[in-house]
């Protein structure tokens, strides 16, 4: 059998992920007093309570490597094999301490899998896959499928503010100052394992039409599309892009998924995104 283990920046609610049959190793929040274990020791909602009264931003760290060898012998046992589709290589080293730990287990069939992206897409790859496992479907089968994903698969997203992306080294900072000079709403993206701006207009609305518009254009419309939406601290807004998503791509209302704090260290609240892939792209 196979099993598949994630970390906490897929944003996997507790539940999904137990019904998948999922692991999920948690990275860092770092703030002043205190290391907490991302979505374990702290929550989305208290996270998002606790970032405003911050003196400067918290910081992130990857999951230690011994973490991830415990996670593996408890998956591997009675001879299963692992899968461990985690967070782009470009935002964190977290693909790195998951290949050190598979290093120390050379004896354990463990395959890693860099999904060069996070949040929503990550979250789609995860449930692919694990549904994949479930059916039967061999290693090989699900890593050619990932890959079709990772090819084609996009987040795209919006932020209220570039202050917690430019601090934390993920966008220069003259894009972030042109941008709210010019008080331009940016709608990213992950291109090739990496934040880059993909679209700018005016105002946080149309941002989400022209989100929208895109993964209809890009996707096409129907069944076949596998859409998640993604938020911080931002219900209202996703629920309004679930409901547009769902009525322009004709496919069923989008589940919506609180960003993680690990990754909201980075994205700030007021965050709204879209994950989405087509089924017909991975089908054989």
């Amino acid at each position: 059998m196979i099993h598949i283990v994630t970390d906490s920046t897929a944003s996997i609610p507790t539940g999904m992920a137990a019904s998948l049959g999922v692991r999920v190793v948690s990275l860092r929040v770092v703030l002043p007093e205190m290391t907490y274990r991302d979505q374990v020791d702290i929550s989305a909602e208290e996270f998002y309570r606790l970032l405003p009264q911050c003196e400067g931003l918290p910081t992130t760290s990857q999951p230690p490597a011994n973490e991830f060898e415990k996670v593996f012998r408890e998956a591997c046992d009675g001879g299963n094999q692992v899968l461990a589709i985690l967070i782009s290589s470009r935002l964190s080293g977290t693909v790195a301490s998951a290949v050190a730990a598979q290093r120390a287990l050379p004896e354990l069939p463990i395959t890693v899998f860099d999904s060069l992206t996070t949040s929503g897409v990550l979250a789609l790859m995860v449930q692919y896959a694990a549904e994949q496992a479930a059916s039967g479907a061999a290693m090989a089968q699900i890593i050619a499928g990932l890959e079709e994903i990772r090819k084609r698969a996009q987040l795209l997203f919006t932020i209220a503010t570039f202050r917690y992306l430019q601090k934390g080294g993920r966008i220069g900072g003259a894009s972030a100052l042109a941008a709210s000079v010019l008080r331009i709403q940016p709608i990213l993206t992950l291109h090739e394992g990496a934040i880059e701006v993909w679209s700018k207009v005016r105002g946080k609305r149309k941002a989400l039409q022209a989100i929208v518009e895109t993964a209809r254009e890009r996707g096409g419309t129907g069944d076949h599309m596998r859409v998640v939406v993604v938020h911080g601290n931002d219900p209202e807004s996703a629920s309004a892009l679930a409901g547009d998503v769902s009525e322009a791509l004709q496919c069923p209302r989008p589940e919506l998924m609180q960003i993680s704090p690990v990754l909201g260290v980075h994205v700030g609240p007021g965050t709204v995104g879209l994950g989405y892939y087509s089924t017909r792209w991975v089908q054989p």
